[in-house]
């Protein structure tokens, strides 16, 4: 009896473990999708939308890797990232666009772009890179008078932000430490403008597909 009882518990004890780190891993999730959903608040006002922006999202991928956008090399990515759907009334009202800003020195700083589907900028913000490979959990966002500057604008203003002068004291150490530029910010950000007017139908269909 005991040969046909060992076997058969060793079994239990292994589903049991690995019922448990399954258990543990949906908890972790939960939590770093939780403190995503705070910070997204603080970049969209709640009201502005009505569906649940943290699960209504899109993988990008860096470089070319996915068909269904074009010019993904625009962003800058280092590794998959998430765009996020905004919808009032079940449209589309707000993307939420990563892109990396790159200086050549292995500096780099993560923004989050936030367009309307006009392709006018509702808000930029910067965002420090908390490590590994999780889509959730990434989003710390970095308190940046200077980057506040591109709301409300569109193409025809990036170029004159350019050049304003980051005023506030140690900024350039809020976002990286590294020798990024404020034009270096603003080109990745003009870049990203290209790619959501490039990729505007392309986030609608997801949207649909995604039956939201």
């Amino acid at each position: 009896m005991s040969r046909f009882l060992l076997p058969s518990v060793a079994l239990s004890t292994i589903a049991l473990l690995g019922g448990l780190a399954w258990a543990t891993q949906a908890i972790i999730e939960s939590n770093r999708k939780t403190l995503d959903l705070a910070a997204l608040e603080t970049i969209l006002d709640p009201s502005d939308y009505d569906n649940s922006l943290i699960d209504d999202t899109v993988v990008l991928s860096p470089g070319s890797a996915s068909s269904d956008f074009v010019k993904l090399e625009l962003l800058g990515l280092q590794r998959d990232r998430l765009a996020y759907l905004a919808k009032r009334d079940n449209e589309v009202v707000y993307v939420v666009v990563p892109a990396t800003a790159e200086d050549g020195f292995n500096g780099y700083v993560d923004l989050l772009v936030v367009l309307d589907m006009f392709g006018r900028i509702k808000s930029v913000k910067v965002v420090r890179e908390a490590g590994g490979q999780s889509l959730y959990g990434q989003l710390r966002i970095i308190p940046s008078k200077w980057i506040s500057l591109f709301a409300d604008n569109t193409f025809r203003d990036i170029q004159r932000l350019s050049w304003a002068k980051i005023s506030a004291e140690n900024e350039y150490d809020l976002f990286v430490g590294a020798s990024i530029t404020p034009k270096t910010v603003s080109a990745k950000i003009y870049d990203t403008l290209i790619f959501f007017q490039s990729n505007r139908i392309a986030f609608l269909n997801k949207a649909t597909v995604n039956g939201v």
